[in-house]
């Protein structure tokens, strides 16, 4: 029986892994224009090979009005007919041919059209974007899009975001990706193993990020002019628009940006908030609070949820004062919160993802639901790994799944903290999603 059609039981844990349909379901580093790339971007390396001329690298890597008395003294060239085999020609950045990269949306929620510059051409699953577009996500709705070399970039409620570079050339692997953040926050996930020589930059009217990890956060306030940035793995090099020289912010930590475009000191992120209990809301309200164990060093708290494990789909994010969320009804189906504590500084702190769910059997399992729009009849590869006490035991290992209506499911999974991780190719491109959650089963006997 194939994959996209069957119901198969995995693992010792008795958990299932089906395709979904027709379920219905209750994203986050700036924008100053014109940054000079750091000095290891500003060129590219083109290692010469046996019966390569310098009139043929130049012919296929170079644009044709460029200055080539330029490049020759930049390499200390004086005879362009004479170049050893194995030396490096550097090529300024700025004179290479380069063709259009894309960044296609892979998952969209919004009930109002999204604007890609002037356009009032509704934003679509399935479309690009493409260098020189503006995004302007309205409020209560949030978009992902997958780069080509297999980045994403997250834009939460009410973000604006220009992609000043999308381009990539014959010589690097990987496209050039410059971003300005004009207002909100964006989360980006680099694609792992990304060479440090291609730029990867975030931009805000106070300052400039650029990558040189694999995942972080950048927030800006046009209202209040204050930037932040939050390094979740790898480092970030970050400088203010009136610091003289940048720094690096480590995973772990963030930097905030005052109105002044000047950097102030590093911080530790706050960890992240401990679900503490359930507790019944009062009738006539049904429903149960959510209750976070409480954080001395917390302004606030924020929760965004979504009723699938990887926060796909309709997605809801609020800001709380309290350390507590209201949640309405629940089934065997897992509802997801992630959530994370803003210090007073404004950084937004580590993240964690908990999926409540109350079941309707004594076995107290439950069901999780994953969403992945553009994988919809593609063969998908999951991997998912039980955690207890540092110790991962394989649950489902290598599996092959087709999602129905770009949705499936596992079932009867027992509470407990899990990892996994999901590939597939689009447009011939390997697409890797991972992530962790802490299951937690809710008795219909507690208070």
């Amino acid at each position: 029986m194939s994959p996209d059609n069957r119901s198969a039981t995995l693992g010792h844990t008795g958990a299932m892994l089906i395709a979904v349909m027709g379920l219905s379901s209750p994203f986050w580093a700036v924008a100053q224009t014109n940054v000079s790339p750091s000095a290891e971007q500003a060129h590219v390396a083109y290692r010469i090979n046996p019966g390569d001329t310098f009139n043929d690298i130049w012919s296929r890597f170079v644009q044709p009005d460029a200055d080539r008395q330029q490049v020759l003294q930049l390499n200390q060239i004086t005879n362009m007919n004479r170049i050893s085999v194995g030396t490096e020609l550097l090529l300024p950045r700025n004179i290479l041919r380069f063709t259009p990269a894309v960044a296609n949306v892979v998952s969209l929620t919004c009930a109002q059209p999204i604007l890609v510059g002037t356009s009032e051409q509704a934003l679509a699953v399935g479309n690009n974007v493409s260098e020189g577009d503006v995004l302007r996500v309205p409020a209560d709705c949030h978009v992902t899009l997958g780069v080509e070399d297999g980045s994403v970039i997250r834009l939460p409620s009410s973000a604006t975001l220009k992609f000043t570079a999308l381009r990539k050339n014959a010589i690097e692997p990987e496209p050039e990706v410059r971003l300005d953040l004009v207002r909100g926050r964006v989360e980006i996930s680099v694609k792992k193993n990304r060479s440090r020589s291609t730029p990867f930059e975030v931009t805000t009217p106070k300052a400039v990020m650029g990558v040189r990890g694999t995942e972080f956060r950048v927030g800006y306030s046009p209202e209040d002019e204050t930037a932040q940035v939050e390094v979740l793995t790898g480092t970030v090099s970050a400088q203010g628009g009136q610091d003289a020289k940048g720094q690096n912010v480590e995973k772990g930590y963030g930097l905030p940006i005052d109105a002044l475009g000047r950097a102030q000191d590093l911080e530790q992120l706050l960890p992240p908030p401990k679900f503490a209990s359930a507790q019944r809301i009062m009738p006539p309200t049904p429903g149960r609070w959510l209750n976070l164990a409480p954080m001395v060093e917390a302004k606030t708290y924020l929760a965004s949820s979504a009723s699938t494990a990887n926060l796909g789909g309709t997605r809801y994010t609020q800001t709380l004062k309290d350390p507590r969320v209201p949640v309405g009804y629940l089934d065997d189906n897992a509802v997801f919160y992630e959530f994370m504590a803003i210090a007073q500084s404004g950084l937004y702190g580590q993240p964690i993802r908990y999926g409540f769910c109350q079941p309707t059997s004594a076995s107290e399992r439950c069901n999780v639901i994953f969403d992945v729009p553009l994988a919809d009849g593609v063969p998908m590869t999951i991997d998912l790994d039980r955690v207890q006490t540092q110790t991962a035991t394989s649950v489902i290992k290598g599996h092959t799944i087709k999602a129905r209506l770009g949705r499936f499911s596992i079932q009867n999974l027992a509470p407990g903290r899990y990892q996994w991780s999901l590939r597939h190719l689009l447009r011939n491109v390997e697409v890797n999603q991972t992530g962790q959650f802490e299951l937690v089963a809710i008795g219909r006997e507690q208070p």
